[in-house]
Formats: C-alpha cells, structure tokens, sequence
C-alpha cells in the first residue's frame, strides 16, 4: 500500500505522529536510522513542512525502503501500525501518548524515548525499548537492541505477546 516491497523477513518500523519539534523526528533526521541496517520504514503524520519535506526526501531517496505519507487519516494509522514490526516515539516529551498503547495491542512493538507517559506504559526489553539521552545515537542503540531480538522470532513473538497483553 505505501510502495515498499513486502519482506517478511525484514522488519518494518512505522513512525506516525504530528510532524513537529516535540515527536523527535530530528533524532530521526539527524542519523538515527542508519543503526537499523535492512529494516524499513514508513512514516505517516501532517504538520511543519521542513520534516514533511525532509521525510518525502529521505523516501525519494531510499524508495525500497522507506516509506512517507504526509497527510493523516486516523484509519491510515491503524492500518500502518497493525502492519508494523516497530513504532519509533523519540518524543522530547509526552505527557500521556496512545499511539505506544495503540501499537502494543497490535504486537507492534514501540520504540520510546523514557519520558512522561512512554515511560508509564511501556517496560524496556518487556513490551518495548526505551532510551533516555536525547539523541540519534541513543535511538539508534534502542532500535539495535529491538532489531536484535528482531532476528530471533521466538523472542520476539514473547515480547509481542507481552506487549498486547499489557495494553488497555
């Protein structure tokens, strides 16, 4: 649906939030995605330009293997997510979330920056991964160590199952 071959060995991290400063998606901009290795991408949100450019950029660059739409429908959401191995949050803040809740009764497991109601709602390496520093590099350690388990499927459908039973 988004134009990106279909590999079910390789994992697809789905990112779908408002475009702005708060999501993180200068950690994401800023390197990040390259500790991913193969993985794919897909990104779905409306908001500033200057990252609906630069994701669009990044897709027309990287066509098999990332993915960017920049207008938002609710049911898009759910689709991508229910679709996703993995949704990255590098939030610089967020006082609730549901997108993390949403993702884990899905099995698709979130990739968090530990803060506000990311930190309440998602146990590391139990139901997702978070990380602390506000940083590429922190990302990118916390998406390798998701990948990680990634490549071993009885791990991961362990932690699949942790995560959906968990959320509300």
């Amino acid at each position: 649906a988004l134009g990106i071959s279909v590999r079910p060995d390789v994992p697809l991290i789905a990112m779908c939030t408002r475009l702005t400063e708060q999501k993180g998606l200068d950690l994401v901009l800023g390197g990040a995605l390259a500790w991913a290795g193969d993985a794919q991408f897909a990104f779905l949100g409306e908001g500033e330009a200057r990252y609906a450019s630069a994701l669009e950029r990044l897709a027309a660059e990287h066509p098999d293997r990332i993915a960017a739409v920049t207008t938002f429908h609710d049911a898009s959401e759910h689709r991508l997510i229910g679709g996703a191995d993995l949704v990255m949050m590098p939030s610089r803040y967020e006082p609730c979330g549901l997108t993390q809740m949403r993702a884990q009764r899905y099995g698709a497991i979130p990739v968090a920056r530990r803060v506000g109601g990311l930190a309440d709602t998602i146990e590391d390496g139990v139901t997702g991964f978070l990380f602390d520093q506000y940083t590429p590099a922190a990302l990118g350690r916390a998406l390798h160590r998701a990948l990680g388990r990634f490549a071993s499927p009885d791990t991961w459908r362990s932690l699949m199952r942790a995560a959906m039973s968990r959320a509300v």
